[in-house]
């Protein structure tokens, strides 16, 4: 059993090594955090904003549903908790970052990505495959020491539970036991830019 989980983390490993090597230089973030970077930046556009402190980059973004989110961009934070939890830019922070730009012009500095934590950079992402996962060879190239032949794991005392046996796993605690909402893909589009959301005005 043991040889086989190993076995399909090496196939996951190097299926992922090669997505990555695969992606367009162009690509700053990994393909799921881009995708709904760019579900959301369509919703942004349409929001109100007003500057709190443009020093502090303190903005209020009036949402869809009347709240007024307070955007914190240089401490990464939004009174949503999105911003905080996803540690990726939320709606409001991307309207935010929006109406930073457009006062700002070409004078802005400020990226998108730069409001992603670094975890979900490609270069990051990358990272995490460097190393290869070797298979378990055969059993016939095993060097087994006498001492270990001789030994034998007895499986644990088990008491068989009365009722029928439990065909579905039980949800983790914060698991949603509501019916799958549709997932953003984490696959990676090639001809998807966020770079139109954010060009500084008359560029």
């Amino acid at each position: 059993m043991l040889d086989k989980i190993i076995e399909k983390f090496a196939f996951w490993s190097n299926k992922y090594r090669n997505e990555c090597a695969s992606m367009p230089s162009t690509k700053v973030v990994v393909p799921f955090v881009e995708n709904v970077l760019h579900e959301r930046c369509p919703i942004a556009k349409r929001l109100t904003v007003r500057e709190v402190n443009g020093q502090e980059f303190l903005f209020d973004v009036f949402g869809s549903d009347g709240v007024v989110c307070l955007v914190d961009l240089a401490s990464k934070t939004c009174v949503c908790r999105m911003f905080d939890i996803d540690k990726y830019p939320c709606v409001h922070a991307i309207a935010a970052l929006m109406a930073k730009i457009k006062k700002d012009g070409r004078m802005s500095t400020l990226s998108v990505y730069d409001l992603c934590s670094r975890y979900y950079l490609v270069e990051t992402w990358a990272r995490a495959y460097v190393k290869t996962i070797y298979t378990v060879p055969h059993i016939s190239t095993w060097a087994i020491p006498e001492d270990v032949l001789k030994l034998f794991a007895y499986p644990p005392d088990y008491t068989a539970k009365r009722g029928r046996n439990q065909e579905e796993r039980h949800p983790s605690e914060g698991e949603s036991r509501k019916k799958k909402k549709k997932k953003t893909s984490n696959k990676c589009k090639p001809h998807q830019d966020l770079g139109v959301f954010f060009k500084p005005p008359n560029e």
